[in-house]
């Protein structure tokens, strides 16, 4: 496993490459796409030994951060659809550029998954899409998450129901969700 640093010198990627563990080495490069936010932490050992399979299967493999996210530039909350799908479209041309392959299949978790599918669907170089419990309307991924938030204050803290309901912000289990990404979620809907 391989750690570097591509995309722009104004906003870097953090991302972690393996190259094939066994056999030939197949000219197809894969790009994992995590979830955001604590769907992340909670995904992100299954992510990583989806990224030793295939690895162990001849591929090469290349998992990162989005902007604002894990180890990339950014603060968090800074990203919004658009920037995350200009990440996903630089690791398919990082992948290409460091390991030599001419096609790439790009592999998404939920939010990762809807990214996969807006670049995946224009990118020349890939050749397989693979998803995985995408979010398929973005406004109802926001209900979802806004529903969380309030079920674990009402749980946790000591807050009026009041201050739940009047917060400006939305803050999801520690991750905020900035009004830029919520405004390019409301706008989401893979279905169209």
């Amino acid at each position: 496993m391989q750690p570097l640093t591509f995309g722009t010198s104004e906003k870097p990627l953090f991302g972690l490459y393996q190259s094939p563990r066994s056999g030939p080495a197949r000219d197809s490069g894969v790009v994992l796409c995590h979830p955001m936010g604590h769907e992340y932490l909670h995904t992100y050992p299954a992510m990583k030994q989806l990224a030793q399979s295939l690895s162990l299967a001849g591929f090469h493999v290349l998992r990162f951060d989005y902007y604002g996210s894990g180890d990339s530039s950014g603060e968090t909350g800074e990203g919004d659809v658009s920037l995350w799908c200009a990440d996903v479209e630089a690791a398919i041309e990082e992948i290409k550029d460091s390991a030599r392959v001419t096609k790439v299949c790009v592999v998404g978790l939920r939010l990762g998954a809807t990214l996969a599918a807006l670049v995946g669907s224009k990118h020349k170089a890939v050749d397989r899409i693979i998803l995985w419990e995408p979010i398929s309307r973005g406004s109802e991924y926001l209900g979802e998450l806004a529903t969380l938030s309030e079920e674990y204050l009402r749980r946790v803290l000591p807050v009026p129901k009041s201050g739940i309901k009047n917060r400006k912000t939305l803050e999801v289990l520690g991750f905020p969700v900035s009004s830029s990404l919520r405004s390019s979620l409301e706008e989401l809907d893979l279905l169209s």
